[in-house]
C-alpha cells in the first residue's frame, strides 16, 4: 500500500470533530470505487449506499447528478464511516488512501458555486474561519484552480457517465 497522505493542517481540525473527513459523507465515482478495489480494499467492507433527501441534495450545488433515485429515495455511494469519521483517517498519517483518495476529498474545502467561482465551501474550514484567501488554501492543500476544476468536472462527467453501474452497485449494497 502507498504511503498516506498527511497534511497537518488539516488533521489538526479532523482532531476536533469536523472537517472533510469527519461528519460529512464523501460520495464516489466509478474511478473512486476502482482505484479502492486497485489497493487491496473489499468494497462491501469500506463502501455504503447513503440515502439523502431532495432537500439535502437541492442544497449541495452541482451534486444532484450523483444521485440515484430508488423507490422515491435518493442513494449515492459513499466511504463507510465509524463514529462518523471516514473509515480511512488516521490521526496520526491523514488518509490511508494517500493520491488514490476520492475526488471528493481532493476538491475539499472548496467548492464551485453557481458562478464558478473557487469557494470555500464549510464553515467549520479553519482557513475560511482564519480568513486565509482561497489561492493561498489551494497552496496549502498542494492543489491549483485548475486541478481543482478539472476534479468537479471529472466528478460530474462520471456521474452522468456511470449511473447505471452505480445503481446496480447500489441495489446490490441495500440487499446486504
Amino acid at each position: 500500500m502507498k504511503k498516506p497522505l498527511s497534511r497537518n493542517f488539516c488533521l489538526s481540525c479532523t482532531a476536533k470533530k469536523r472537517g472533510c473527513c469527519v461528519g460529512y459523507y464523501i460520495s464516489l465515482t466509478m474511478k473512486d470505487i476502482k482505484n479502492i478495489e486497485k489497493l487491496g480494499y473489499q468494497l462491501e467492507k469500506v463502501i455504503t449506499a447513503q440515502d439523502f433527501t431532495k432537500a439535502e441534495l437541492d442544497g449541495c450545488h452541482g451534486w444532484q447528478d450523483n444521485a440515484i433515485l430508488i423507490n422515491k429515495k435518493y442513494y449515492t455511494i459513499t466511504l463507510r464511516k465509524k463514529n462518523d469519521v471516514c473509515i480511512f483517517l488516521s490521526h496520526k498519517q491523514g488518509c490511508l488512501l494517500g493520491k488514490n483518495r476520492p475526488l471528493e476529498c481532493k476538491t475539499y474545502p472548496f467548492w464551485l458555486n453557481k458562478k464558478n467561482q473557487i469557494i470555500y465551501q464549510d464553515r467549520y474550514c479553519y482557513m475560511l474561519k482564519h480568513k486565509i484567501p482561497v489561492k493561498q488554501g489551494l497552496t496549502i492543500m498542494g492543489e491549483s484552480e485548475k486541478e481543482v476544476r478539472s476534479y468537479f468536472k471529472e466528478i460530474r462527467n462520471d456521474y452522468l457517465k456511470n449511473q447505471k453501474k452505480q445503481k446496480a452497485i447500489i441495489l446490490n449494497l441495500l440487499k446486504k
